[in-house]
């Protein structure tokens, strides 16, 4: 089957002339005015990038913008998979409202996406069709002594009743029945709103869609019509499961042909929030480490003094291992870092100074907390990588070290995660075992 979506990158150049060929020109604007679509500061004079991670919906075509760790130059080999685990990771995750995030931004911040409604329509209806088939028409009418719910209003009224002692009875009743008949037209809409259903989101869905819905029916062409059918069909029918198959039918034509000018959203482009969030579930909650660390006291020369919660020490995560005596202090970096061994050791997209320094200050905290106990810390950057690492999902990397007397000894591992395992395992609720995270973070190779 077919799938009317492209694929993009976050943060990776695309030159102008290509991007004005594969999308609607009108659409270029909102997306530049939003700040989804950007110049790079370097030599961008010809180019644009993504600033944003998601779906945006012009008109019938789809484009996903995968996270900027993706390295292939087209798809991934598994886009449908990888599409999937981002959709499901970023409905779970739910709105980004962290601080720093603009109150406006447009999609995924705001309570309701026109296009999560689109995405959540067009999945039910491709469920619906498979638990129930393709819409008919229903005939309704009454029968005698049929099965069905007796119609007491009409038995009353058109039948006598047999009268005794212990009350009346009536030999005769009307009962509820219905029939389905072939209707051309309502099924022929049906079918015309599946085949652009599964060719646009038969890859979110969890099974595989083989069927052929061809149709006598064309989207976009005479919908005021099409409407109307639909509408009218409503209007005659009592079966919940029916009523919300019309209904969803009656809102995915609406949203389908929307104006390509203004895409339909659902993304973000604060994704290193979501990224934190994914990591830490990797952690089992039972080892969530909860003491507070050191604040900075600040002072007066009239010997008052007072400490202010927002310039408080917040890792990542914090975990304190069940199966060892260690603490493992993580920094979730959703940075693109790639290794450079020769000619010259490098690793280019790596954190800062200022990171750097952070995590050597988180260790100290929380050795000034532990102070007393005999216990391991380790430290780790963690990064998101889209190659696969066999069964367990991180892979060592390298260390930092720093040649200074407050952070002599100490190093700050590198870690990568494999970004697909990491989804999976935040949409499924699971976490790593205890063991394996005290046996890969205490046995670096």
């Amino acid at each position: 089957m077919k799938r009317n979506i492209s694929y993009y990158v976050e943060g990776r150049r695309y030159p102008v002339a290509e991007l004005i060929e594969a999308l609607p020109f009108a659409s270029l604007t909102f997306l530049k005015d939003n700040r989804l679509l950007v110049r790079p500061k370097k030599n961008g004079a010809s180019l644009l990038k993504f600033d944003f991670v998601g779906f945006l919906s012009f008109g019938r075509l789809l484009i996903c913008v995968l996270p900027k760790f993706h390295r292939s130059s087209g798809p991934p080999v598994n886009a449908d998979e990888v599409a999937r685990l981002l959709l499901q990771t970023m409905e779970k995750h739910g709105p980004v409202t962290e601080r720093g995030v603009p109150s406006d931004e447009p999609g995924f911040t705001a309570d309701r996406s026109p296009l999560f409604d689109e995405l959540t329509v067009g999945r039910d209806l491709i469920t619906d069709y498979l638990a129930n088939g393709l819409l008919n028409h229903e005939l309704r009418f009454n029968e005698l002594n049929g099965p069905g719910r007796i119609d007491w209003e009409t038995t009353v009224q058109r039948e006598y009743a047999l009268v005794s002692t212990s009350g009346a009875f009536y030999p005769v009743t009307h009962t509820a029945a219905r029939r389905s008949i072939d209707s051309l037209k309502l099924t022929e809409i049906h079918k015309a709103v599946l085949n652009v259903c599964v060719e646009r989101y038969g890859w979110a869905s969890d099974y595989e869609i083989t069927a052929d819905f061809e149709s006598t029916v064309e989207l976009g062409t005479y919908d005021d019509e099409l409407l109307q059918t639909l509408r009218q069909e409503l209007n005659q029918t009592y079966v919940d499961s029916r009523l919300r198959t019309i209904r969803n039918l009656i809102s995915f034509i609406e949203q389908v042909n929307a104006d390509e000018s203004r895409p339909n959203v659902f993304g973000t482009r604060f994704f290193h929030v979501v990224w934190e969030r994914v990591c830490a579930a990797l952690l089992p909650a039972g080892g969530a480490w909860k003491r507070e660390l050191l604040k900075p006291l600040w002072h007066d020369y009239a010997a008052h003094t007072y400490t202010d919660k927002a310039t408080r020490l917040i890792p990542d995560s914090i975990y304190r291992c069940q199966s060892e005596p260690a603490i493992i202090i993580i920094d979730a970096k959703y940075y693109n870092v790639k290794a450079q061994a020769a000619p010259k050791l490098r690793y280019k997209g790596a954190p800062g100074i200022g990171d750097v320094l952070k995590q050597f200050i988180y260790e100290d905290a929380v050795a000034k907390a532990m102070e007393g106990e005999e216990i391991e810390i380790r430290n780790c950057f963690l990064f998101p990588t889209d190659k696969e690492s066999g069964g367990f999902p991180l892979t060592h990397l390298g260390f930092i070290s720093y040649d200074l007397q407050a952070f002599k000894d100490k190093r700050i591992m590198m870690a990568t995660v494999s970004a697909n395992k990491a989804f999976a395992n935040y949409v499924n609720g699971g976490s790593l075992r205890d063991a394996e995270i005290a046996a890969f973070f205490l046995n670096p190779v």
